[in-house]
C-alpha cells in the first residue's frame, strides 16, 4: 500500500509539473478539505493509516488553524490466527504559510495530537493486548503543490514531542504497563488538498 500511495503521488507530482499550475489561496476565511495518506506510519503501524481534515485561513498573512481526524487498521489472519491493529486519533494545528513560489506554497505549524493504538494477537497462554496512548506536541513542516486552482498535493514532516502510556493485557489481565517521554521525526504524510471557499 506505502509503495502504491508513493506511486500516486510522484505520478501527481510530475502531472503537476507538466501543467500550469494553479495559484495557492491563503486568504483569509479561506477554507480546505484534505485528506491525508500514510500519515501514521511512525506508530509502528504497517498498513493503511489516513485522515480527513479542515484548514480555515484567520488572516491574510497565510496563518492558518488546521484539524483532522486520523485512524489506521489491519487484520491478519494465519491458521485461524487473528492479529489486528487499530487506531484512532486526531490533531489540531496552527499554521504559518510563506510567500508562495510559483504554484508551491510552503508552511510551518505547530501543536497538539492524541491517539489511541490497540494491538492483539493470539499466544500460547491465550490472548495478548496492548494499548497505547499517544499524546504529542508536533511541529510539522510541509508544502502545498496547487496543479489546479482547486487542488493541490503535498508533504510533510513531523517532529514532536511525545508522551506514551503502555499497558499490555494477557487474557484480560493487566499484566504490565509503563510511560514515557521521547521526541524525534515520527511521521511523513501525503496530502491532496481540494479547495471548497
Amino acid at each position: 500500500m506505502r509503495y502504491a500511495l508513493l506511486t500516486l503521488f510522484c505520478f501527481a507530482l510530475v502531472t503537476s509539473a507538466a501543467r500550469a499550475g494553479g495559484t495557492p489561496d491563503t486568504d483569509d476565511e479561506s477554507l480546505q478539505m484534505l485528506f491525508e495518506f500514510n500519515g501514521l506510519s511512525g506508530m509502528d503501524l504497517d498498513v493503511y493509516a489516513g485522515g480527513l481534515g479542515m484548514r480555515y485561513f484567520i488572516d491574510d498573512e497565510g496563518l492558518a488553524c488546521r484539524f483532522s481526524l486520523n485512524s489506521g487498521y489491519r487484520t491478519d489472519e494465519e491458521d485461524s490466527d487473528k492479529h489486528t491493529v487499530s487506531l484512532i486519533g486526531g490533531s489540531i494545528l496552527i499554521e504559518k504559510f510563506f510567500e508562495s513560489v510559483s504554484s508551491v506554497a510552503p508552511y510551518v505549524g505547530i501543536g497538539f495530537a492524541g491517539f489511541y493504538h490497540s494491538e492483539k494477537w493470539p499466544t500460547e497462554e491465550g490472548e495478548r493486548k496492548t494499548n497505547k496512548t499517544f499524546l504529542e506536541i508536533p511541529g510539522v513542516a510541509g508544502f502545498q503543490w496547487w496543479f489546479t486552482d482547486a487542488l493541490a498535493v503535498g508533504g510533510e514532516y513531523r517532529l514532536a514531542l511525545r508522551y506514551i502510556s503502555t499497558k499490555d493485557y494477557l487474557r484480560d489481565q493487566s499484566i504490565s504497563d509503563g510511560e514515557e517521554m521521547n521526541v524525534g521525526f515520527y511521521a511523513a504524510s501525503v496530502f491532496l488538498t481540494v479547495a471548497i471557499k
